[in-house]
C-alpha cells in the first residue's frame, strides 16, 4: 500500500526525466542539480518510503504473532516453573538462573540493618520496655521482706 507522500515522489521521479534533459543544471535553494541527480534524489527517496512501508507491514504481522503465541508462552513458562520446583527445590538457585524466582529472601544491606537498629532502640525508649538481662539488672533500695503467717496469724518459720 502506498501513501500520499510515496505517490507524490514516484510522480516527480518519474516525470523529471521528461522535463529536464539529463544534462540540464537547475538551482534550487542554492545547490545546483541536473536533471539526472534530481531523478536519482526522489527513487532514492521513493525507496526508502517504500522500505518504511515494507518494514510497517512485517512489524504488523510479527506482532500478530506474537499476540497469538503469548498465552501459549506464559502458560508454558509457567508450567515449566512449576516443574522445575518439585524437581529441584523451591530455594534451589538453578531457578534463578533460568528467570524464576526462588523464594529465598535477600540478606537486608547494611543500611536497612542500620536503620531497623536504630528504629528497634527509638521504639524501646519511647515504650520503656526492657530485655530480660536488663530487668534482671533492676533492684529494690530496701530489700522487700516476706513475712507468711500461719492460720494463727503468727509468722511461719523463724
Amino acid at each position: 500500500m502506498t501513501t500520499k507522500i510515496e505517490q507524490k515522489y514516484q510522480l516527480i521521479a518519474a516525470g523529471l526525466g521528461k522535463l529536464f534533459p539529463a544534462n540540464a543544471t537547475t538551482t534550487l535553494s542554492g545547490k545546483a542539480w541536473t536533471g539526472q541527480q534530481l531523478v536519482q534524489f526522489f527513487q532514492a527517496v521513493v525507496a526508502a518510503l517504500n522500505a518504511i512501508t515494507t518494514a510497517r507491514a512485517e512489524v504488523v504481522q510479527a506482532e500478530q504473532a506474537w499476540k497469538t503465541q503469548a498465552p501459549a508462552a506464559q502458560a508454558t513458562y509457567l508450567a515449566l516453573g512449576d516443574v522445575l520446583r518439585a524437581q529441584l527445590g523451591k530455594g534451589n538457585p538453578l531457578l534463578a538462573t533460568l528467570g524464576y524466582k526462588t523464594g529465598a529472601r535477600r540478606p537486608p544491606s547494611p543500611e536497612t540493618v542500620t536503620l531497623a537498629k536504630a528504629k528497634r532502640l527509638a521504639t524501646r525508649k519511647a515504650r520503656g520496655t526492657l530485655g530480660r538481662k536488663q530487668r534482671l539488672g533492676i533492684t529494690a533500695t530496701p530489700q522487700p521482706q516476706v513475712l507468711i503467717l500461719g492460720p494463727d496469724g503468727k509468722p511461719l518459720g523463724k
